[in-house]
């Protein structure tokens, strides 16, 4: 262990929160952060991988005593990438009125206006190169993003 076992920081899950506040805290580079995860590294799991396996359950309860010792199949985010890994590769932000409802509810600085800046810290487009557009058959269609510099978007031509 790095420091000989002590951390200024200890950060319990390395979801998308949890990495996003280790890399805020590591961009000092006085300063030490450990992440503990207690999942794996998922990105070589089709059901991660690929967004059409998104539904696909990744892990069973034990048997369950009230349930005729059935087990349960559910979704867990146990993993780096915390349940960002489940999500089938979607990013939706949150609504501008359920932020400034949580200012007007006693939460100062919880606005839309304040928490906008930092989704778009967050956000980046990387299309794919050209030459998969060629290949892939993908026509194209001017877009907009909320900073203006996205260019084009791309659509299956049917």
């Amino acid at each position: 262990m790095a420091g000989g076992g002590r951390y200024d920081y200890v950060v319990a899950g390395a979801g998308t929160a949890g990495l996003v506040v280790a890399s805020r805290l590591s961009a000092d580079p006085s300063t030490s952060v450990l992440v503990i995860e207690p999942g794996g590294d998922e990105r070589a799991n089709p059901n991660v991988t690929s967004p059409l396996a998104f539904t696909v359950p990744f892990d069973a309860t034990t048997p369950q005593k009230h349930l005729a010792n059935r087990s349960l199949e559910y979704h867990q985010g146990k993993a780096i990438g915390g349940t960002s890994t489940i999500n089938g590769m979607t990013y939706v932000r949150g609504d501008a009125a359920e932020f400034d409802a949580w200012a007007t509810l006693g939460n100062p600085g919880w606005d839309w206006n304040v928490m906008y800046p930092y989704y778009l810290r967050s956000e980046a487009f990387a299309p794919p190169p050209k030459p998969r557009w060629r290949r892939a058959r993908l026509g194209t269609r001017r877009i907009t993003g909320p900073r203006g510099r996205y260019g084009r978007a791309t659509r299956m031509k049917c």
